[in-house]
């Protein structure tokens, strides 16, 4: 049979998307179409691509025409759905699936995406729309995940492992609902069986899993973040020793009462949890454990209570007094105080302990109760019965803290998970395949605030605050202006969890000091800025308040300028630059509440993280000049974070194999001055790296610069991307590879924010091909 020529160009085009050509898919099939605009299937193929790339509303458009071409299009409902799902349009996703079941009702795909659809809000249609795709397709394994998953979120832990337990008869590599059956299990007070699925879950990635182990092992120091993560390190290491495989139907071992404290509402219960004694157990404890410290140490709301959770579930494992003391301290934070006084009775009714009666009378003198110097006799009798904060058997398992931010929270800030969407799809962008993508410019308005007029408020008597670095994890979080009677300034003020551009939540500081403020006579700048050590926060954040600044105030008339404290060296250097003499700073870590004679703060320059074209031009007419001439430049250069604290690149070893010989030049920043630093980013042509604040430094690359940043799948940031949007330079991304069992995942990494990252091969040879480093 012969194919005419929008038949011919349409299968080029399929051929080309399978090679992962896929601009050159898009064009061929576009012509394809412009030769016999009723040829269905390129449109079809077409709107699939231009979903994948985000350009969503172009992909509905094309699904909508080839349904008008061929109403019976059973796929480009179901994939046109898919698309709306993602929009947010809710109840017309629901009607086009609809719509595809009625034309084919015995095909099990868009049954099971209106499960999906359904979950949150009509679980039990959910359930049963999956429930028909799986009778209709009963090799149908993400069907049966989503439904055993499903029973899981509502508590019907039986249901979910008899489901996912048959979905591994058929399918015994699952990693998806190893994981999940994990979490039954643990849920189930049953860690034995828990941990051998964890394991399964984590088999595929041991490379991964002993690179952390290996690096965790290595580590200084004795902070909480520290801690857990050698914790963290030492369990992974015991739970992936093939001899020491968790047998997945241990024998029941004995059992003890343990307490897990439940917010009020909830039906009051005890679990008796099973007292498990092997090592890898012990270890995973110890896990929870130092998590829970980490999280209380930190402190704020979501954190407090995933603190909770956290040792909630080390006492299910391993009841220890330590344990029951920090839970209590958790519940008194959260003023839950009735809850904790049950705590401590219940604990000493298993276990007397000075500690424990020491904490209990504390709160009970703290609410007045006549019983606080006697307590000890009521031990034996039990719970009132008008106790308003009962126990449960049944804590959140392994929750996510930013699950538990979004729960509570009308936003979770930086990391809000709508707001980051709508800046995302501010971009415009190009799927290349092999998860790497081409930023091609702003859809929309990339500018998110204009320089300011009025930038610099002046008040006598003003005071200010700034909570103080403490160690790379707790960072300069709140920082603000009060008038001398005591009026927050919301516009001279900022605190984590922050806030993206163009959001409408706008909470006030709550992190505002108790102690008098120390006076300071003369005028005083405001230049302090939320993570304010750090090189990107700094030169983005906190140098531009000095261009604003200088542009009302004469530096010279400034007798202080209160900014975090100047201590690494690229501080020192730019202030330097500025002119800004080090006699002059007075810095905000060691004076943290000051009171000015005369206060001036400049505005923020623009949305926390965003860099505003006025201030890059600023950065760089005051910085380049310093580049250091006599430097070697290197025309590509591969930006190491191995020194860093977090965001590694796990196998950099293997990436460096493909680098080197093309020419890339390993550089780690931190070695640099800032102006070598500098210079090298103002000669390179192209640089890799994974996302971090060493690509910062691209405000002094040169136009066409080619940029490629490294991602982890749960940590994708837009700042270096408006970044090259406006200096024009090339700017590309890859994501690394998704994590293959979620719930110890987070345990690895209790924040995003600090999640290393594991790079595809076979992604990192797409991209270099795709910048023209590597033939096609």
């Amino acid at each position: 049979m012969k194919l005419n020529q929008s038949e011919l160009t349409y299968n080029l085009g399929y051929v080309l998307q399978k090679q992962g050509k896929l601009s050159a898919a898009i064009s061929a099939y576009r012509e394809a179409i412009q030769l016999s605009p009723g040829l269905t299937q390129a449109r079809h193929a077409l709107a699939i691509l231009l979903g994948e790339q985000g350009r969503y509303q172009a992909a509905i458009d094309q699904f909508g025409q080839v349904i008008a071409q061929q109403p019976d299009a059973v796929r480009a409902y179901n994939n046109l759905a898919c698309i709306l799902v993602s929009q947010g349009q809710i109840e017309s996703a629901i009607q086009a699936y609809r719509q595809a079941i009625e034309l084919v009702p015995d095909w099990g795909i868009p049954y099971e995406n209106l499960g999906k659809v359904l979950e949150a809000d009509d679980p039990a249609r959910a359930a049963a729309s999956y429930r028909q795709a799986i009778a209709l397709q009963p090799d149908l394994l993400s069907a049966r995940y989503g439904l055993g998953r499903l029973m899981q979120q509502q508590g019907q832990l039986a249901t979910s492992i008899e489901i996912l337990n048959q979905l591994l008869a058929l399918e015994p590599d699952y990693s998806a609902a190893h994981a999940t059956l994990g979490l039954d299990y643990l849920a189930l007070g049953q860690p034995a069986s828990a941990l051998a699925h964890f394991r399964q879950a984590l088999w595929p990635q041991r490379p991964q899993i002993s690179a952390f182990c290996d690096w965790a092992m290595t580590l200084q120091g004795s902070d909480e973040l520290t801690l857990a993560r050698q914790a963290c390190g030492r369990f992974l290491a015991a739970l992936l020793q093939p001899d020491r495989q968790p047998a997945a139907r241990a024998k029941p071992p004995k059992r003890r009462t343990v307490l897990v404290m439940q917010a009020p509402g909830a039906q009051a219960s005890v679990t008796q949890a099973p007292v498990a004694q092997a090592p890898v157990t012990q270890q995973l404890a110890q896990t929870y454990l130092k998590l829970g410290d980490l999280l209380l140490r930190y402190g704020g709301e979501a954190q407090i209570r995933q603190a909770e959770a956290y040792y909630q579930q080390a006492l299910q494992l391993q009841p220890q007094v330590e344990t029951y003391l920090k839970l209590g301290c958790c519940l008194v934070q959260q003023k839950r105080l009735n809850a904790a006084v049950m705590l401590y009775r219940l604990a000493l009714a298993d276990r007397p302990d000075a500690r424990l009666n020491h904490s209990l009378d504390r709160i009970l003198e703290q609410q007045r109760w006549p019983e606080a110097l006697c307590h000890q006799q009521a031990l034996t009798n039990g719970l009132g019965a008008d106790a308003d904060e009962p126990l449960t058997h049944n804590p959140p398992a392994l929750a996510e803290a930013a699950d538990l931010a979004a729960q509570r929270s009308a936003c979770a800030g930086l990391n809000c998970p709508s707001c980051l969407q709508k800046l995302t799809e501010r971009f415009e962008r190009c799927y290349l395949g092999w998860g790497v993508y081409q930023v091609q410019g702003c859809r929309t308005r990339c500018r998110i605030t204009a320089a300011p007029d009025q930038s610099v408020t002046e008040i006598r008597q003003g005071r200010a605050w700034m909570t103080p670095y403490q160690t790379p994890w707790m960072v300069a979080n709140s920082t603000g202006v009060l008038t001398p009677d005591g009026l927050l300034l919301p516009d001279l003020c900022r605190e984590y969890p922050g806030q993206l551009p163009d959001c409408l939540h706008q909470p006030l500081p709550t992190r505002l000091p108790q102690t008098e403020a120390a006076p300071i006579a003369g005028s005083v700048a405001v230049l302090t800025g939320l993570s304010g050590h750090n090189y990107f926060h700094w030169m983005v954040d906190i140098l531009p308040r000095l261009d604003l600044l200088r542009q009302s105030v004469h530096l010279s008339e400034i007798d202080w300028f209160w900014i975090n404290a100047p201590q690494a060296e690229f501080q020192q250097a730019t202030l330097r630059a500025l002119g800004i003499p080090s006699s002059k700073i007075l810095p905000a870590d060691q004076y943290p509440w000051i009171q000015a004679e005369r206060l001036l703060a400049p505005v923020f320059p623009g949305s926390l993280g965003w860099v505003e074209p006025w201030a890059l031009r600023f950065l760089r007419q005051q910085f380049l000049p310093l580049a250091d001439a006599e430097l070697p430049g290197h025309e590509r250069i591969y930006i190491s974070r191995r020194s860093a604290h977090h965001r590694r690149l796990l196998n950099e070893a293997a990436v460096l194999e493909v680098l080197e010989p093309l020419g890339f030049r390993v550089v780690e920043l931190e070695q640099l001055s800032f102006a070598q630093q500098v210079s090298l980013f103002a000669q390179a042509k192209v640089i890799l790296a994974p996302h971090g604040g060493g690509l910062t430094n691209i405000i002094f690359c040169a136009p066409e610069t080619t940029v490629i940043e490294i991602f982890s799948p749960g940590y994708i940031r837009q700042y270096y991307w408006a970044m090259s949007h406006h200096l024009g330079l090339n700017h590309y991304f890859v994501t690394g590879a998704a994590p293959s069992c979620p719930p110890i995942h987070q345990l690895m990494y209790p924040s995003a924010l600090i999640e290393d990252i594991w790079l595809d091969l076979n992604a990192l040879n797409h991209a270099l091909k795709e910048v023209g480093l590597i033939p096609p």
